[in-house]
């Protein structure tokens, strides 16, 4: 990752940031959180999502990329499209869940 003075200069690709993370550059998780969760949290809100729920499903997608992080897929060197596919399955899936708790009552 370039850097100046040790921090990073916000020119590299998703791709590059990412590898430096899985050779042990801890703080390349921020620098790809800092990209990112704004427009993960408002694809989600758009989707009528509350924004307490959106916080919160925000990020359990970004764990969902530590949890994936050897096999997360990039297009055109950002993960943002992966992101953003993620958090939408986890809004699924919380809808699911809740569907089926009214349900079980």
């Amino acid at each position: 990752m370039r850097t100046i003075q040790g921090v990073t200069s916000g020119m590299d690709p998703d791709e590059d940031v990412w590898a430096d993370l899985l050779d042990g550059d801890a703080d390349c998780f921020g620098v790809i959180w800092d990209r990112h969760r704004d427009r993960v949290f408002r694809n989600l809100c758009s989707a009528g999502v509350a924004a307490v729920d959106a916080e919160d499903m925000t990020a359990m997608a970004f764990l969902e990329l530590w949890r994936r992080r050897d096999v997360v897929r990039f297009v055109d060197g950002s993960l943002l499209p992966w992101l953003l596919v993620t958090a939408q399955n986890v809004h699924r899936n919380a809808a699911r869940s809740r569907r089926r708790h009214r349900a079980f009552l």
